[in-house]
């Protein structure tokens, strides 16, 4: 009991922040199975010309849709617009401002898994976003997690309505895991007794104290390459861009690590 409490009481930390700078507009389309999304829209620069197509931004595990706007000026939205491109960013379900997941009750929970990013979040954003720009196609430009939900996508279920697919760090096995992935698969046993994966709660944690409360081997390291990161960039990343994770999704990962198999 005194465990779930302390948990729930890291999840409430985990919800309170700071606000990032870069804004658009908020969009909320509804999934089959009635989960509300967060899309957030940013407008082709005026003066540049229209692109085709829009483009559809998709965060990575344990990610959120800020992971897109933290760096501003040196952001992917930033030389999207700059270039011609409407911008739509995807918050998948179980995302804090769509409505943060009860952790026992209510009519949602972190009980879903990867294959419900795939079948009806990516639809769900798909279909609204067509149905917002009157195109008949999307980009998606996906990071990890957020491209291998398109490759499933595309390859198990028939996607036709993407135009190009751009991912980064997307990987299409795990036949030659790191480490770090294999380390932090060794702890999957976790997922089967907690209702959810505290990783913002953790990084928020970390970044307002200082006090490192994980490894970086299992936990961080898989995510960022840090040497890359401005210590300021980084900082932003773990207050704003990290996001709690359900068990579900961890594990299906876990099991890939485990057979090498996406």
């Amino acid at each position: 009991m005194k465990f779930y409490l302390l948990l729930a009481i890291l999840i409430s930390f985990a919800t309170s922040c700071t606000s990032v700078n870069l804004k658009g507009e908020i969009h909320n389309p509804v999934t089959s199975d009635n989960w509300k999304l967060t899309m957030e829209h940013f407008p082709a620069k005026e003066g540049k010309t229209s692109k085709k197509y829009p483009v559809i931004l998709c965060h990575g595990l344990i990610g959120n849709r800020y992971d897109f706007t933290l760096n501003e000026e040196k952001s992917y939205v930033h030389f999207l617009r700059e270039e011609g491109y409407d911008v739509w960013i995807l918050d998948l379900r179980g995302r804090r401002d769509a409505g943060t997941p009860s952790l026992f009750f209510g009519e949602h929970t972190y009980d879903f898994n990867f294959d419900d990013y795939a079948s009806k979040d990516v639809d769900a954003a798909i279909t609204y976003v067509i149905e917002k720009t009157g195109k008949n196609k999307v980009n998606w430009i996906g990071h990890s997690m957020g491209g291998m939900i398109m490759y499933a996508r595309m390859g198990s279920m028939g996607e036709n309505r993407v135009a190009n697919l751009i991912t980064v760090g997307s990987p299409f096995t795990f036949f030659h895991a790191t480490k770090n992935l294999k380390l932090m698969q060794s702890f999957s046993w976790l997922t089967a007794i907690v209702p959810v994966v505290p990783s913002a709660s953790i990084a928020r944690i970390e970044a307002n104290t200082k006090i490192p409360l994980v490894p970086r081997a299992l936990f961080l390291n898989l995510f960022y390459y840090s040497p890359n990161m401005d210590p300021e960039d980084e900082l932003k990343l773990k207050r704003h861009g990290t996001n709690n994770e359900a068990p579900g999704v961890m594990d299906q990962f876990s099991g890939s690590v485990e057979t090498g198999m996406v």
